[in-house]
């Protein structure tokens, strides 16, 4: 253990049980930080944040002074990352999948609007909150659009007005937003 600059405190030199267990867990993505980057990414940015300061401080307790939270806290946000880290492995694989046919040309042979569509939901760049939502209504667009209208979205748990306006904002921007059946008139205004 050292002094750090100000003389107060130490600084851990040497790689922490915590920061060997986490290089293990991020060794096995193979594409880290193209994955984390993507909307598939079940970390949540208060998780990834911590991490990734982690993984270039080695030091839980430089992580705590520049987030300004207790080193408990961020142990315990490191410790749960870990775990979430392992146990959905399994959704990092299927991304890879995912990424593998769309670089072996599978969706080349569409439109561009069919590859809009037919493209998994984690490709597209879209609000969070509104890509968690419709990840619960199918895989792709042409699912949810197919199976549900905008009043079936708004009878949805966690999707309301605000969520559809980021829809039809979403759907329209790439000219698609005819595809979305309604049972009644738009209210683009409604929401800001």
């Amino acid at each position: 253990m050292a002094k750090n600059d100000n003389g107060c405190g130490t600084v851990q030199r040497k790689p922490t049980k915590m920061f060997s267990e986490l290089r293990q867990v991020i060794s096995t993505y193979d594409l880290w930080d193209e994955w984390i980057d993507s909307n598939d990414c079940f970390l949540r940015q208060r998780e990834k944040d911590a991490l990734l300061l982690f993984l270039q401080l080695r030091s839980v307790t430089a992580v705590a002074r520049q987030l300004r939270v207790s080193i408990g806290h961020i142990s315990s946000v490191l410790n749960h990352t870990k775990h979430r880290l392992r146990w959905n492995y399994k959704l990092y694989r299927q991304w890879i999948g995912d990424k593998m046919l769309e670089q072996a040309g599978a969706y080349d042979h569409l439109s561009p609007t069919d590859r809009f569509l037919c493209r998994p939901l984690h490709y597209h760049k879209m609000h969070r909150l509104l890509y968690y939502s419709l990840r619960d209504c199918g895989d792709t667009l042409a699912d949810i659009l197919e199976k549900h209208s905008a009043r079936d979205l708004l009878h949805r748990r966690n999707f309301g007005d605000k969520k559809l306006f980021y829809f039809r904002q979403f759907l329209k921007k790439n000219n698609c937003l005819h595809l979305l059946k309604s049972n009644f008139a738009p209210t683009d205004n409604k929401v800001k």
